[in-house]
């Protein structure tokens, strides 16, 4: 797998990160400097923003800027090592493979009900799990439905756009809470309503993940192709034996974990690193694998995740030069200002479709929680729209933008890993995208009903 695969022709999936952020630089030129000061003890508000100093971000600011966003996410950064050298582990062993191909001979005739349900499995398990560390599940899954005669996005998209699902609703996710606590809503509260928009998305997704597997697999169009370095499937006929069991119960139990502790919403990225590193340990002392074999598989392939790590680091970097520049709060103030000029009718649509515009600028959730519903909460109670309206807004607005942004690190890191092509990507999902905003606006609108 190539470190840094073709995300759009020419350009590497890190040249077109460098590449928005030489966009996001000239932008401080030509965009005003502002922000929202309030008082001491006030609520943020539009009243409260003031124009400031232009300060346009130097070219030459730009390294600076670079190693700042790794410095800070160097937590994230650093949990893809750990987490993908315990994957190499569990994958030198064969279990998975084994595992895979026991699922390939039960899949015959049942393709939909095989796409429906990893999808499924996948939204379960970004409940309380950050899309982003679902990752190492990309070459398993484009292997096995590159066996079932359908292509890498196929495989790609069961594990993306099922993460997608969860983290755009968040019924039980820390968006919400985050949300939440800036309009001072129960923790969690609405939860019905959201497992309800769930529901109606993830089936829109999985029968167009499925249409577009079946032209797919009947040739009627031409699909993408897998990477070359794809974990080969067991051939033997063998089946899985007991040692092979307990390698795969010990990582569905280290899943369990992270599930748990997302729950409690105590799921850090240093705990995660954790769990999966003794599940490393304990998969080799199963394995019965030296330690010396150990210690090399795991920096062989943590070393193969080294292209989404980075991506992550680089891409954080557009939100600084955007913060540098002063011009992050003069967006959000200016479409804030565009939200007044709706009808009242229409305005938790708007909302939603407000909230995706800032998620352009502001792409980290809780970054984006922080600046919006303090704006957005009483704008909403002006315009009699609840405020659970005005959290699910930014639920739809952060988190579809996640999967359709060409300099999101999680899109771009799923990308690299799966092999596929940012245009290959765009061409597939901007139906699914048309489909999706307008579900959101409909729900946003039904929203107001359920919630009045």
């Amino acid at each position: 797998m190539k470190n840094s695969p073709k995300t759009a022709k020419g350009l590497s999936a890190t040249a077109l990160i460098l590449l928005f952020i030489l966009i996001a630089v000239f932008l401080t030129y030509m965009i005003p400097a502002g922000e929202f000061a309030p008082g001491f003890g006030e609520p943020l508000s539009v009243d409260s923003f003031v124009w400031t100093e232009r300060r346009p971000v130097s070219l030459f600011a730009i390294p600076e800027l670079i190693v700042q966003s790794f410095l800070e996410n160097a937590t994230v950064i650093f949990t893809f090592f750990f987490v993908g050298g315990s994957v190499g582990i569990m994958v030198q062993t064969g279990a998975m493979q084994k595992l895979v191909s026991w699922l390939l001979k039960k899949a015959k005739g049942r393709h939909f009900l095989i796409i429906a349900g990893f999808t499924c499995i996948f939204t379960f398990l970004s409940l309380n799990i950050a899309a982003r560390y679902l990752v190492s599940f990309v070459p398993f899954m484009i292997a096995f439905f590159v066996t079932l005669g359908y292509d890498a996005i196929t495989g790609l998209a069961v594990v993306l756009l099922g993460s997608a699902m969860s983290y755009c609703t968040s019924p039980t996710g820390l968006m919400t809470l985050t949300a939440q606590s800036y309009v001072d809503l129960p923790p969690l509260s609405g939860a019905g309503f959201r497992w309800v928009c769930l529901l109606v998305l993830l089936a829109l997704t999985v029968g167009y993940i499925y249409i577009y597997a079946e032209k797919v697999r009947k040739k009627k169009i031409g699909g993408c192709p897998p990477p070359k370095k794809l974990p080969k499937l067991d051939e033997s006929g063998e089946g899985t034996s007991w040692r092979d069991g307990m390698i795969i119960g010990i990582y569905l139990v280290t899943i369990g974990f992270c599930v748990y502790y997302g729950s409690q919403g105590s799921l850090s990225a240093m705990r995660m690193s954790a769990l999966f590193m003794v599940s490393a340990v304990a998969i080799a002392l199963v394995d019965k694998t030296s330690p010396n074999d150990v210690v090399d598989l795991y920096i062989q392939s943590a070393g193969r995740f080294f292209a989404p790590a980075m991506i992550v680091g680089f891409a954080g970097t557009i939100a600084l030069v955007w913060e540098s520049g002063g011009i992050v709060d003069t967006i959000v103030y200016g479409l804030t200002l565009s939200l007044q000029r709706f009808p009242n009718a229409v305005k938790a649509p708007a909302m939603f479709v407000i909230q995706s515009l800032i998620n352009c600028a502001i792409v980290p959730g809780a970054g984006q929680a922080a600046v919006t519903m303090p704006l957005f909460g009483p704008a909403a109670e002006l315009a009699g729209i609840p405020l659970q309206s005005a959290v699910l807004s930014f639920n739809f607005g952060d988190g579809i933008g996640d999967f359709v942004l060409p300099y999101s690190s999680v899109l771009v890191s799923y990308l690299a890993v799966g092999g596929v092509s940012f245009r290959a990507w765009w061409k597939f999902i901007w139906k699914l995208l048309v489909c999706w905003i307008f579900a959101a606006s409909v729900l946003m609108y039904v929203s107001t009903i359920v919630w009045k």
